[in-house]
């Protein structure tokens, strides 16, 4: 369940680990967060991927749902290496915000890289609110 952390108006840490993904690295989501402007999917990719000519080594295509049918588009997102090197450390952005009403959000995140079985997807799901019958 959601909590705070600085600039989110909730924030859901996560330990959520997919093999291969993109094929050679892992893909480690430590959290959903909900600001003003989007839903934040912060996550980290080990090893740190290169970045041929300055040029984005990998593109996010990605959509989500609620458990009240809404649907959430992809909008943005930005990475970097992180600070030991090791890895890159990113968010991906995706609107509109949830509704206070969402007890549930279902995320699918599918890196697109130069090649077709490269394409892998992954997805997880995000509490963010208590049913009313679990309080």
């Amino acid at each position: 369940m959601g909590s705070q952390r600085s600039g989110y108006v909730s924030f859901t840490p996560l330990d959520v680990h997919f093999a291969d993904v993109p094929r050679g690295h892992d893909l480690h989501i430590t959290g959903v967060g909900i600001d003003q402007h989007a839903i934040r999917v912060e996550y980290r990719l080990t090893p740190a991927l290169k970045q041929p000519g300055g040029r984005p080594a990998i593109n996010w295509a990605r959509h989500g749902y609620d458990d009240l049918g809404n649907v959430y588009d992809e909008s943005g997102g930005a990475y970097g290496v992180s600070q030991d090197g090791q890895a890159t450390d990113g968010v991906l952005s995706l609107t509109p915000i949830p509704s206070p009403r969402s007890y549930t959000l279902h995320l699918v995140l599918e890196p697109v890289v130069a090649s077709e079985r490269d394409r892998r997807s992954c997805s997880f799901e995000v509490l963010l609110n208590e049913p009313p019958s679990a309080r």
